[in-house]
């Protein structure tokens, strides 16, 4: 990665945020715009971890420099991890040539220095600079600019790329291993899911919201089952930041008043049955016990706060109460029986 491949991705950010038409033209386009964006967090996060472990080898280092022979062990302890780092693959290629013990340690070490040499090219590609950060916002605050068939395109780019990134951490721990090495893996911890696009996902709802239903509709039937996968994903982090944002977008979308011959609250709210049930045939039910749950403490905070406005909502509603009292679980029964009751 180098600063020009930054700068190209600036531009197509630039471009594809500077003017409606132009957003309007992407279509199935965007999704190559959405991935840079989001490949771009990555490096930013990247880029943060390489800069703090640079400053922490640094620290180390100076704290060895009264003994000549402890700063030597230092350094080659601390080679093989810089260049086996992320920011070393990115920069240093690795030779397949044998070569001999001697030349093998001083190409160590010299590894070491180029790759500290990497980290800090990495630190001035000006990835978290605040023009670019300025300019990725605004690329989803121009959403509202777009027409209906051009945020339909882009709901659509956005939602693979969120699904993406949350089912990629899984994706190595999912797949099927050899005798010898499930027990190892089965003590490994998966890395956390990115967010990054889900949370643009909840931004871009709020600025859309005011469109008109038959747009909204549009919209929503690429995002509601998005919000099924996620809420029932294996992963509990994503899963309840999935039913949290659910339930903040179901209280914004639940002050507005429901048309006359309009059953869209139904439809909104549906998530919330699904995650619970799910679906043999595409997806399967939350099995986690805190994930019911929080669907249940959702669905009973929405009664509470907005019944004078809930109209054919009540029917998703009282789903989830029914599949909740179906539950072999005590506690999740019992608060679906007290969903119903209010």
């Amino acid at each position: 990665m180098r600063r020009k491949h930054v700068e190209a991705i600036r531009a197509l950010v630039e471009v594809a945020a500077g003017r409606a038409d132009v957003g309007d033209g992407l279509d199935a386009n965007w999704l190559d715009v959405l991935q840079c964006v989001s490949q771009l967090e990555q490096l930013q996060l990247l880029t943060q971890g390489s800069e703090q472990a640079r400053r922490t080898n640094s620290a180390r280092a100076s704290s060895s420099v009264d003994a000549p022979s402890l700063f030597s062990s230092v350094l080659s302890v601390s080679g093989p991890s810089v260049e086996h780092s992320i920011s070393a693959r990115a920069f240093v290629a690795p030779s397949s040539e044998p070569q001999p013990p001697a030349a093998a340690s001083k190409r160590k070490s010299s590894a070491a220095l180029v790759s500290t040499v990497s980290i800090t090219d990495l630190a001035k590609l000006e990835t978290n600079s605040q023009v670019l950060v300025v300019t990725v916002d605004r690329l989803f605050t121009a959403s509202v600019r777009l027409s209906g068939a051009g945020i339909v395109d882009f709901v659509r780019a956005l939602s693979q790329v969120a699904w993406a990134e949350i089912a990629t951490a899984f994706a190595g721990t999912a797949t099927s291993a050899p005798n010898n090495q499930k027990q190892r893996q089965s003590q490994e911890v998966a890395p956390p899911s990115r967010l990054f696009s889900m949370t643009k996902i909840v931004e871009i709802a709020y600025y859309n919201m005011e469109r008109i239903r038959v747009e909204w509709s549009q919209i929503w039937a690429i995002l509601g089952p998005l919000f099924d996968r996620v809420g029932a994903y294996s992963d509990t982090r994503a899963a309840m930041f999935a039913l949290d944002s659910l339930r903040q977008l179901s209280m914004k979308f639940l002050e507005k008043e429901e048309l006359p011959h309009f059953a869209f609250q139904k439809e909104f709210l549906r998530p919330f049955a699904d995650i619970l049930e799910g679906d043999a045939a595409a997806r399967p039910a939350a099995a986690d016990l805190m994930v019911k749950d929080m669907v249940l403490r959702c669905v009973y905070q929405l009664v509470q706060a907005a019944a004078t406005h809930i109209r054919s909502g009540w029917k998703a509603v009282l789903n989830v109460a029914q599949i909740a009292a179906r539950d072999p679980h005590d506690q999740i029964a019992e608060m679906g029986f007290h969903i119903a009751r209010e």
